[in-house]
């Protein structure tokens, strides 16, 4: 079989495999099932063949055996008594490997939680409100000033909506749904990202299936 032979068929392979995922639109279906079944065990295995020589081999395998470094039987330590969870009588053993994980992951994220989602932020809306670049323009400089003012408006604005222990009403309560605007207006973002993202995938899949899979058809016949 040559290379245009297996790619015509690889590609057929994955119309009919993204037809039968779009099969779930009508009814569940064992076309889809099968086909998820695929697609679960196909990540599967390649995960499992990428951390394999990507993680396991170079940083594990070939630090203990060559370069003499047995405190990596540590993490390995750790890794398999995850599987203890498929033993009841010694399950409690994972606890370790997951508070371990836990704590961790912890140590690494908060840091660079509080950096990214909480300083970063937290400079921008402290900024001077009046921007008066020498090199730019008027209506420059005055954008660049409606947008710090509304930053630090808007944040301002969202700490007195969750700011409870004042009753909400009058000036306070119309500057509280000011930021309650705000809020709807960064999950709406938010949310339509996402849509977007997925949107992405679908005109990807479509025009997949009008394109490659076409003409892998066309190319049997």
């Amino acid at each position: 079989m040559d290379g245009g032979t297996a790619n015509i068929l690889w590609t057929l392979l994955a119309g009919v495999v993204t037809l039968a995922i779009f099969s779930f639109l009508y009814r569940d279906n064992a076309a889809y099932k099968m086909a998820e079944h695929i697609s679960v065990g196909v990540s599967v295995g390649f995960l499992v063949v990428t951390y394999y020589y990507n993680v396991f081999k170079p940083k594990l395998w070939d630090n203990v055996l060559y370069n003499g470094q047995i405190d990596y039987l540590l993490p390995l330590f750790l890794g398999l008594i995850l599987f203890t969870r498929f033993i009841p009588k010694i399950g409690w053993l994972s606890r370790w490997s997951i508070a371990f994980y836990i704590g961790g992951f912890s140590g690494v994220s908060i840091p660079q939680t509080l950096e990214g989602r909480v300083l970063q932020q937290s400079a921008a809306a402290v900024e001077p409100i009046v921007r008066l670049e020498p090199t730019g323009s008027t209506i420059g400089n005055l954008l660049s000033s409606l947008d710090a003012t509304f930053i630090a408006a808007g944040t301002l604005a969202c700490l007195v909506f969750f700011f409870f222990s004042v009753e909400q009403k009058g000036a306070i309560g119309r500057f509280a749904y000011f930021g309650r605007l705000c809020i709807m207006a960064g999950f709406g973002a938010s949310f339509g990202y996402t849509v977007m993202a997925r949107v992405s995938l679908l005109i990807g899949r479509i025009q997949f299936l009008t394109r490659d899979f076409t003409d892998a058809i066309g190319g049997i016949f």
